[in-house]
């Protein structure tokens, strides 16, 4: 997964992107800012990848939640955001 963020400070957001995977063909993207307590919700393309989506408020170390949601499950990781690739290890504190 990866995010663009613009900005700086609370006027940054983030747009995020990721690849095809049929897992997750016909599914809905929720993307939420633990920290700033707001978020966007998009549909996959038939192929299953996202984005760029609209922009989402963000910064680089905020809490952002990553859920994708088919009929039959729901797939949920929340990471610590920075620009571009995301880290497979640097997630939330809960």
């Amino acid at each position: 997964m990866t995010f663009a963020v613009t900005g700086d400070g609370a006027t940054s957001s983030a747009t995020f992107t990721y690849p095809a995977d049929p897992n997750y063909q016909n599914s809905i993207l929720f993307l939420y800012n633990r920290d700033r307590g707001l978020g966007i919700i998009e549909a996959t393309r038939p192929d299953g990848s996202v984005g760029p989506t609209r922009p989402l408020s963000a910064a680089i170390g905020e809490q952002i939640v990553v859920t994708f949601q088919r009929e039959d499950q729901t797939i949920s990781t929340c990471i610590r955001l920075r620009n571009g690739q995301q880290s497979a290890t640097d997630y939330c504190n809960f």
